[in-house]
């Protein structure tokens, strides 16, 4: 069992299952359209017009350019990967969010600067900062930090990408989802203290509900006590974690590839189902590039 590869394969699995019904917010129409859902499927949204089953949101995309990047470079420079990044954003054919939009714009004018969005998306394409740095938690840290201000740079998202990174290291060195988030939100501030919180807070309740509550759109706000929930109801059950993510509607992807990353390393790559690996587009790339 590799719980550094259950933490990558996760999180690319996190998102290529959300790809189907990503931004789908009505709940019936996603049953209404999917049935059961228990493997990959095709978008049906006009976002992800350009995509197939088997293919990741432009979230997984931008986490997989980034695995390749990281593959030649080791490490994020500021300067160079902002250019790389334009240069790859410039011929993208899939969908371009609004932070990427005002990124790219700042690069056009020679402003290395990021939007102020904070939305959970920024975050997304950690899975192969960690994964080359799974020995060093604070460099680590440090360089999810900074890819992710590279387009999102709110201070309170920012602040939540550090607990979320620092989740998954601890994860990755043996502590239970649960317990870690535990530890970090003792010494967390008042915010993520109040979002780890509200989160238990609905332990109880049915996931769509849980999900309602606490918002399904992009904002931080909302996602972020959102894959704390799904981490703690589900963290016995990798799978289910993830259907229900794609149940609960929004934005399910960005979710998806965290609680993917939290549970994939707690339960290990073998954990992953198979069939859903192999209906992943990309299996063959990823796993070459987690070739040493």
């Amino acid at each position: 069992m590799s719980k550094t590869r259950g933490m990558i394969l996760g999180a690319f699995i996190g998102d290529a299952i959300a790809l189907g019904p990503h931004w789908i917010y009505n709940l019936e129409d996603i049953k209404k359209q999917f049935g059961m859902i228990n493997g990959l499927t095709a978008p049906t949204t006009s976002y992800h017009h350009t995509k197939e089953k088997g293919d990741f949101t432009h979230y997984g995309d931008q986490a997989l350019m980034l695995l390749q990047y990281l593959k030649l470079s080791v490490v994020i420079d500021e300067e160079p990967f902002y250019y790389y990044y334009y240069n790859y954003m410039k011929n993208y054919k899939g969908y371009i969010d609004h932070a990427s939009r005002i990124t790219m714009e700042n690069i056009e004018r020679d402003i290395l600067e990021g939007s102020h969005s904070s939305e959970l998306g920024g975050f997304t394409r950690f899975p192969g900062v960690i994964y080359f740095n799974s020995k060093d938690s604070k460099k680590g840290v440090d360089q999810v930090v900074l890819q992710t201000k590279m387009t999102h740079n709110d201070p309170i998202l920012l602040e939540r990408v550090v607990f979320l990174t620092e989740l998954i290291y601890k994860v990755l060195k043996g502590e239970k989802p649960s317990e870690a988030i535990q530890d970090l939100k003792n010494a967390a501030s008042k915010k993520i203290f109040s979002d780890v919180e509200k989160a238990k807070s609905l332990l109880s309740y049915d996931t769509a509900q849980a999900i309602k509550q606490l918002g399904q759109s992009c904002d931080s706000d909302y996602a972020f006590p959102a894959v704390l929930y799904f981490i703690l109801k589900y963290e016995d059950h990798f799978d289910e974690a993830l259907i229900e993510n794609v149940y609960a509607g929004g934005d399910s992807a960005a979710r998806g590839i965290t609680i993917g990353a939290v549970l994939g390393a707690y339960h290990g790559d073998q954990k992953i189902p198979v069939n859903w690996l192999a209906s992943m587009n990309e299996l063959r790339t990823i796993e070459n590039l987690l070739m040493t």
